[in-house]
């Protein structure tokens, strides 16, 4: 795609856990600089970001951006909205701020906000780059899909692994009949198309969830849409079979489930539950992969940086 997108960075939301032994997960810093310092950064180098939305902590992020010795040289326009409930809400509040006086509505009376295309991330990857996200952005082809959802292939993600003397970061992957694809934190959105938008809203609600009624509310959700529940059974369950013949490191098995598991059949399914055309947009760099998502992985990527940098 070549034309001009607004970016929503999604930095927090207060139904989530984002705090670090009490310090807000985007101040944490990796190279001295913020998390969220560096998606701005690399947005502000992708020529075809128009603005920035960054929806969070107003008050924290608006004192990061002012801070003087914190200087981010950034010529694309950045707005900072108060993060609401849920990443969902946030994601719909930077949407909507995005299009001048909006109204509910709106979208059904005008074809250009009915095709808004917004591009969305999260503020905790820090090996973001805007070559990983112009890649992306040159295979996404908006004429023929209204979500486009970045992953990466196993063989790009093996320099983040563990090495003798130095830690890793290991990730478990979706195995598919032509290859391992791991998500990598990179959407690009019409919104106003997709018709399931409760879905999302519902899956991010209980995302944290660990107890088995609330997976199970999900399920029965995913499963009452019309076409969905007989085909997603079946794929889940070769897939369920995958990740255990993998475990176990048994290749038969591993090449017989994961020959059910096709990326045409995955992306329909992912079609069904979202009530829209969906594609699968593969990046070969993977440091949009690499999220902050424990204290752990964060000493990893804080000791590794400049050497996660550099892809081989």
């Amino acid at each position: 795609m070549d034309e001009s997108i607004d970016a929503i960075i999604l930095a927090g939301d207060r139904a989530a856990s984002n705090n670090f032994s009490g310090q807000n997960k985007l101040l944490l810093e990796v190279d001295g600089i913020p998390l969220l310092l560096h998606v701005l950064s690399a947005l502000d180098d992708v020529q075809r970001v128009a603005r920035i939305f960054v929806i969070g902590p107003e008050k924290d992020i608006q004192s990061l951006l002012l801070s003087d010795t914190l200087v981010l040289d950034c010529h694309t326009p950045v707005h900072v909205l108060e993060q609401r409930n849920t990443a969902y809400e946030n994601f719909w509040s930077g949407l909507v701020h995005s299009i001048p006086g909006y109204r509910p509505g709106m979208e059904d009376d005008d074809a250009a906000i009915a095709n808004k295309v917004v591009l969305v991330l999260p503020s905790d990857i820090p090996l973001v780059s805007a070559a990983e996200i112009d890649e992306f952005l040159d295979g996404c082809d908006q004429r023929q899909f209204d979500y486009c959802i970045g992953a990466t292939a196993e063989p790009y993600m093996r320099r983040f692994l563990p090495t003798q003397d130095k830690p890793g970061i290991e990730m478990s992957y979706l195995h598919l009949d032509c290859s391992s694809l791991r998500l990598n934190n990179l959407h690009l959105i019409r919104p106003f198309k997709v018709a399931h938008r409760g879905y999302i809203e519902r899956a991010y609600e209980l995302r944290y969830q660990k107890k088995l009624f609330n997976v199970a509310l999900v399920v029965w959700e995913m499963f009452r849409i019309p076409g969905f529940g007989g085909k997603a059974l079946s794929t889940y369950y070769y897939y369920q079979l995958a990740m255990l013949f993998r475990t176990f490191g048994w290749s038969r098995p591993l090449a017989w489930a994961r020959s059910k598991v096709t990326l045409a059949k995955v992306v329909q399914l992912a079609g069904i539950l979202l009530g829209a055309r969906v594609d699968i947009v593969e990046t070969t760099i993977g440091g949009c992969v690499i999220d902050v998502d424990n204290a752990a992985d964060y000493e990893t990527i804080t000791q590794r940086f400049l050497e996660f940098c550099q892809p081989d």
